[in-house]
C-alpha cells in the first residue's frame, strides 16, 4: 500500500536505486521509468544522477499523456527544475499536439507541477490553460482548484478560465475541502479577478463548515478573503510575469 511505501527505510531505497542503475536505464519501458519517478516524487527519494539518467532516456521517447504527466509531476515533487526544463523542451510540442487526449486529472496536474517549477515552453502552458476552460465541465474540485491556483503562480491571467471557475464554484462550494477553497480565493485575488457572486458565495459558505476548520486552515482562509479585497482595491498593476496576457481590473464584476 502507499502507506507502507512511505515507510519503507532510506536503505531499502538506495538499494532499489543501485538496482536500477545496474539493469541499465534503457532496459526499462516508459511505463516502469514513469511509475518509477511517481514513485521516487511521493517518497520525496531524491538521486539526482539516476534521476537525470532517467529524464535524459524519457525524452527521447513517445510517451503517452499520464506518463507525460506523471513525469512532470515528479520533476515537481524532487525540485529537479533543470531536467524538467530539458524534458519539456523535448517534449512540448508533441504533447501539444495531443493535448485533447489527456484526462482532467494529467491536465491539472501538469498545469499545478509546472507552475511550481516556473517551467514552460512551447506555448505548452497556455495549451494546458485552454484545456482546462473547454474541459472545466469534467474536473473535480481538486483539480478545478489546482488549475485556478497554477495559472496564479504564473501570473498567467486567463478571464474565460477564471470565469469560468467561479461560475462552478459558486454553485457546489459544498464539494471542496477547506484548503482548495482558500487557494482559489488567493488565486483570484492574486489575479485581481473580481467576481462578487463568487466572493460572497464563499463568505456565505464558510460559517456552515466552522468545525470542521482546523487553526491553520480557518487563519488561511481569512488571510486569502483578506489578500484577495486587497488586491481588488489596489487597482491596475503593470504584468509582473511572462504569462499575464490582459490587464488586472480594479474592481469586481457585477
Amino acid at each position: 500500500s502507499d502507506g507502507a511505501v512511505k515507510r519503507l527505510p532510506v536503505k531499502v531505497l538506495d538499494k532499489l536505486a543501485e538496482t536500477t542503475r545496474s539493469r541499465i536505464v534503457h532496459s526499462f519501458s516508459v511505463c516502469q521509468l514513469s511509475n518509477m519517478l511517481f514513485a521516487w516524487g511521493k517518497l520525496r527519494f531524491r538521486d539526482e544522477n539516476l534521476a537525470g539518467q532517467v529524464f535524459a532516456h524519457l525524452r527521447g521517447q513517445q510517451l503517452n499523456p499520464q506518463d507525460l504527466a506523471v513525469a512532470i509531476y515528479a520533476a515537481f515533487r524532487l525540485e529537479l527544475v533543470a531536467d524538467a526544463d530539458a524534458f519539456l523542451s523535448a517534449t512540448a510540442l508533441p504533447a501539444v499536439e495531443r493535448l485533447g487526449s489527456f484526462e482532467p486529472q494529467a491536465v491539472s496536474n501538469m498545469l499545478l507541477a509546472m507552475a511550481r517549477l516556473r517551467v514552460d515552453s512551447d506555448g505548452l502552458f497556455a495549451a494546458l490553460t485552454q484545456q482546462a476552460v473547454l474541459r472545466m465541465g469534467r474536473f473535480k474540485p481538486q483539480e478545478m482548484a489546482n488549475s485556478v491556483y497554477a495559472i496564479a503562480l504564473m501570473q498567467y491571467r486567463e478571464t474565460e478560465l477564471l470565469k469560468t471557475f467561479a461560475r462552478r464554484t459558486s454553485r457546489h462550494l459544498a464539494d471542496f475541502k477547506l484548503k482548495e477553497i482558500a487557494n482559489s480565493v488567493y488565486a483570484m485575488g492574486e489575479l485581481r479577478y473580481g467576481d462578487r457572486r463568487f466572493l460572497q458565495a464563499v463568505a456565505g459558505h464558510l460559517p456552515s463548515r466552522l468545525s470542521e476548520f482546523s487553526p491553520f486552515e480557518f487563519c488561511s482562509s481569512i488571510w486569502a478573503i483578506l489578500h484577495y479585497l486587497a488586491w481588488l482595491r489596489a487597482g491596475p498593476r503593470p504584468p509582473s510575469g511572462p504569462g499575464l496576457r490582459t490587464p488586472i481590473p480594479s474592481r469586481m464584476d457585477s
